[in-house]
């Protein structure tokens, strides 16, 4: 953790589980009581402090930043999207998480919303596609 930066014990707390999960959506439903932690992990990822508190325990634990981003870009990009509903699932997730890292949600405003879930592998495919020809290269 940064020396000298003011983190309430949530926010410390929420940096150690992102770092321990690699997912800040699960961390913030673990320290925050919170009934929307996609929202809570999406505004500390945008914290550019705790974004860095997070690479630097990264890298202390010998797992930089860029290593997670991309194994979640290998999810995102599997060939069994699309041929398995449940590595389909896995892939939204991970692109879910990779956005959170970027902090694209908080500082761009996006907020990525479905009128209704998807009911058929099919329909999962064609939303990973839509997020794969959104992703920057």
């Amino acid at each position: 953790m940064p020396k000298g930066k003011n983190f309430t014990i949530k926010q410390r707390t929420f940096v150690k589980r992102t770092v321990e999960t690699l997912n800040p959506t699960q961390a913030a439903s673990e320290v925050y009581d919170t009934k929307n932690p996609d929202v809570i992990a999406s505004q500390n990822m945008a914290n550019p402090l705790i974004r860095e508190a997070i690479e630097q325990e990264l890298d202390a634990a010998g797992i930089p930043r860029q290593i997670v981003l991309k194994q979640l870009g290998k999810i995102i990009t599997s060939e069994e999207v699309g041929k398995n509903p449940k590595a389909s699932g896995v892939a939204v997730a991970a692109a879910n998480t990779v956005g959170k890292w970027a902090g694209w949600e908080a500082m761009h405003n996006i907020r990525v919303e479905m009128p209704q879930a998807p009911r058929s592998a099919e329909e999962i495919d064609i939303m990973i596609v839509k997020m794969r020809k959104n992703l920057p290269r």
